[in-house]
């Protein structure tokens, strides 16, 4: 169970930023029903997609409002053209960077609107802009450890061997670094090595995003964790290893560990399903635990045409059955 504190407040619209994929907008269904309400989702690689959709229709079911889910590849440019005007978007699953930049646009409820009311403090203060909820909290991942359990035996290691610190960590990934396998891997960003920075009790900016923290002491203490395991060469960027990317490096077995989202066991599974793996917390570092959160939102379209019924919808996904 992941505690409060290990959910890292800072820079959480940076880091869901830094996962963004720039590709032109196309919709699978460019024209909606007349009559439907519209809710556009990112049909790249979201695995709660189908099951959306089937809430969808029992909420349809249910109330006999009709809904028409469109997946596209970029949302920000359909909000960009949605909902201004006369808005053809009704409600929208964004993240905090989108979020940022149509708040103004967006709905926003109290705090004891039933969409809102029992979502986690964390998600609740990166779902506000200005001093207002402008979204209301569908979901998280955050980042822990993959561990190879076949390197990990065969490096003589145990369960009891699970780093908890950043000095454990170090350990542990030298000594599973060898023969062409890199002990640990992850990707150059910020949304993986932000980790650290947290770990080391610092980040991008303070808690309330109106200070840059990136060059305080805690900041440059996660990075120097990471610049010493890299060079050490017992950690190695994604991108530098065969497979091209740190989830690929880990499923076909050239890194016996990786830091990632919980994205990675579907990708596993599809994938590289014979690998045997285990995950755990991400170690402590000189600053306590930390890791970071991805969080997605429903926006429901203030002008929309259909919003009471807008609101009602996104009230019935935050839903606890869903």
């Amino acid at each position: 169970m992941l505690s409060r504190r290990t959910f890292a407040l800072t820079s959480l619209g940076l880091a869901a930023a830094a996962t963004l994929a720039a590709c032109s907008s196309k919709s699978k269904d460019e024209a909606t029903e007349e009559g439907k309400m519209a809710l556009i989702v990112s049909d790249a690689g979201d695995a709660a997609a189908e099951a959306l959709s089937k809430a969808v229709e029992a909420f349809t079911k249910e109330t006999k409002v009709e809904v028409d889910v469109k997946p596209v590849s970029d949302v920000s440019q359909e909000l960009a053209r949605g909902i201004t005007g006369e808005p053809s978007i009704d409600v929208v699953v964004l993240n905090p960077a989108q979020l940022s930049s149509y708040s103004g646009s967006l709905h926003s409820w109290d705090k004891g609107a039933a969409a809102v009311k029992d979502a986690h403090p964390a998600l609740l203060t990166s779902a506000t802009r200005q001093g207002k909820i402008a979204a209301a909290p569908r979901d998280v991942s955050t980042l822990a450890l993959y561990i190879n359990t076949s390197l990990w035996s065969a490096a003589g290691l145990s369960d009891s061997d699970y780093p908890t610190t950043w000095e454990q960590l170090d350990q542990v990934a030298a000594k599973l670094t060898s023969g062409g396998v890199v002990g640990l891997t992850l990707d150059a960003s910020y949304a993986r090595v932000g980790a650290f920075l947290v770990q080391g009790g610092g980040g991008l900016t303070s808690a309330d995003g109106t200070k840059a923290t990136a060059s305080s002491e805690g900041s440059v203490a996660g990075l120097t964790q990471v610049k010493t395991l890299l060079s050490s060469g017992s950690a190695g960027w994604g991108a530098d290893l065969p497979a091209g990317s740190a989830a690929d490096a880990f499923g076909q077995g050239q890194a016996a560990m990786v830091i990632e989202t919980e994205a990675l066991t579907k990708t596993l599974a599809d994938a590289y399903s014979g690998i045997s793996y285990k995950v755990v917390e991400l170690p402590a570092g000189s600053g306590g635990k930390g890791t970071l959160q991805f969080p997605t939102f429903y926006g429901v379209v203030e002008a929309s045409k259909h919003k009471a019924d807008a609101i009602k919808l996104v009230e019935y996904l935050t839903a606890a059955e869903r």
